[in-house]
């Protein structure tokens, strides 16, 4: 770029969408893809050297999840990001018969755990924050059938959920057709790295559940998707509010 922008006008701003190389983004669980922060950095410095991003301020802890907000401010325009971490309270144990179980986190891991969430949380406001500047803004074009992922996106851009489609008949809908249940180990690894790769922790997700441990759950894969779907989306709600 020759120069820098002075003002965020038309020019800056096409600067701000455009696409990272390939190099420059991530991806959870293998699929869904973020800008990584360094290229986030560059890309505001090869625009407004002077950029600033306010002191993170603690906003709230809603159960596990905590929340900070910064200002970021590029070319003398401020706009808002809300980060938030996710405290990891449990963890997996295997049993040398290879039996899985999930126990809570307590004493120095739990404090351990803590802190790292609340820095997740300061850190995840500069990503926040650049979208409202149209950063990563190519990545909300491409198809994306997860449902975790439009609920996170239309947060983003501040656009009301869609009404849920309820299924006929009493059974949840089930993966070609057919009941899975989360007792099955196949069926519980599947539902787990999928939710993992959504930056969900295990703890989360048994706290969408309302269990203590995944084989506590009876209801269906299905269900426990759409279980997990809701928490993210009143966790969302509440963040917003």
């Amino acid at each position: 770029m020759k120069g820098h922008e002075t003002e965020l006008n038309a020019a800056a701003l096409a600067l701000l969408k455009a696409p990272f190389k390939e190099s420059e983004y991530g991806a959870v669980g293998g699929t869904n893809m973020y800008v990584r922060k360094p290229a986030i950095k560059d890309r505001l410095n090869e625009i407004d050297p002077g950029w600033t991003i306010s002191e993170p301020v603690f906003v709230g802890r809603d159960g596990d999840v905590v929340f900070m907000s910064a200002t970021l401010t590029v070319c003398g325009v401020s706009r808002g990001g809300l980060g938030s971490g996710i405290i990891q309270t449990a963890r997996k144990i295997t049993d040398k018969a290879g039996n899985e179980e999930w126990i809570a986190v307590e004493g120095f891991e739990l404090a351990r755990e803590i802190t790292k969430a609340y820095k997740g949380a300061a850190s995840d406001c500069l990503s926040r924050a650049a979208v409202w500047f149209g950063v990563g803004e190519d990545l909300h074009e491409k198809p994306n059938t997860d449902k975790a992922a439009n609920t996170i996106n239309r947060f983003l851009n501040r656009q009301p959920p869609s009404t849920p489609q309820q299924s006929s008949g009493s059974q949840p809908p089930a993966r070609n057709g057919k009941f899975e249940d989360l007792r099955n180990e196949d069926v519980a690894r599947r539902f787990i790295q999928r939710w993992r790769g959504q930056s969900l922790t295990n703890a989360d997700v048994l706290a969408a559940l309302g269990v203590s441990r995944l084989g506590e759950w009876t209801k269906g894969k299905a269900a426990a998707d759409e279980a997990v779907n809701a928490y993210i989306t009143a966790k969302l709600a509440q963040a917003e509010a």
